[in-house]
């Protein structure tokens, strides 16, 4: 693979750990990387996707850093236990066990949505391992409920499987069932996300899907979280996100004069694609000695 000055770069790799938790052996989390030197960045896909989210900055970005893209749990490549509760505390451990080994020095730790969560959740809990952050589309939902139509209102599915265990329940059941049809339609319904990624939102679990819904996404206190960062934060966010109003992430930069926020008119929820030039560009910044 080359990057557009034509200057090589190594493919991404695939790479498998196995760690140790208090009381039994945790499975592996499955984790694509690209580039051979510079400092390190982790980036952490959204609900119903995978790592396969990154591939069109990889090219922009792996020329200059080392990019370790895990599937997070319950996602993509990586383990669904069955009995897991896909709590922040789970995933984070999970997350640490594989990054601890791959990172070796701080590194710049970027999120997608419900990955900008868990973002400030590991930054929380590792300080030491963070040296920036940059959220994107980050949802804050004690201010406002997910999913809001051009008038400020709730969007009626947005409302049913947020807002309703059961409806998070039969939304993450009914991306399981749709099989081989969900496979070839998910790039119809997803259109501003890679294809690819867009496929792999077929390999989730009911249980993966609602549980991390409702315990990380819902179950979040964004503006304390926040609190507790230790690190410079970058929000970058689309005006024009339906499904994380802006809103709320504008009154959490108003607040507290440590968050920078980086708003792209006519974006919507996934501006890293939809504007990869412009969010790798705020990522390198970010990243920057």
């Amino acid at each position: 693979m080359n990057n557009p000055d034509g200057r090589a770069m190594s493919a991404p790799t695939e790479t498998r750990l196995r760690g140790r938790g208090t009381q039994a052996v945790l499975e592996r989390l499955f984790v694509r990387m690209a580039g051979d030197s510079g400092t390190p960045i982790v980036l952490l896909h959204g609900l119903a996707s995978s790592s396969r989210y990154w591939t069109p900055g990889i090219p922009l970005l792996a020329p200059f850093h080392r990019l370790i893209m895990p599937d997070l749990l319950g996602f993509g490549r990586s383990p669904k236990p069955f009995r897991a509760h896909y709590t922040p505390e789970e995933h984070v451990e999970y997350l640490h066990l594989a990054l601890a080994p791959l990172a070796g020095t701080p590194f710049t730790l970027v999120g997608h949505s419900m990955g900008s969560i868990l973002a400030l959740y590991y930054a929380a809990a590792h300080p030491e391992a963070v040296s920036g952050s940059v959220l994107i589309s980050l949802p804050v939902i004690g201010c406002l409920p997910w999913g809001h139509d051009d008038h400020g209102e709730p969007r009626v599915l947005h409302r049913l499987i947020a807002h309703t265990g059961t409806g998070a329940r039969l939304a993450g059941l009914g991306i399981r069932l749709a099989g081989p049809l969900g496979y070839l339609l998910a790039p119809r319904v997803q259109r501003d996300v890679p294809v690819e990624a867009a496929r792999d939102a077929m390999q989730v679990t009911a249980a993966s899907y609602w549980r991390t819904l409702e315990q990380v996404v819902y179950g979040a206190d964004v503006p304390a979280l926040v609190e507790r960062q230790q690190r410079p934060l970058l929000l970058v966010h689309g005006a024009d996100d339906h499904t994380a109003p802006p809103e709320p992430v504008r009154e959490l930069a108003a607040a507290d004069p440590r968050v920078r926020l980086q708003v792209l008119e006519g974006i919507g929820h996934n501006p890293y694609f939809t504007a990869t030039r412009r969010v790798v560009g705020l990522i390198l910044d970010a990243a920057a000695p």
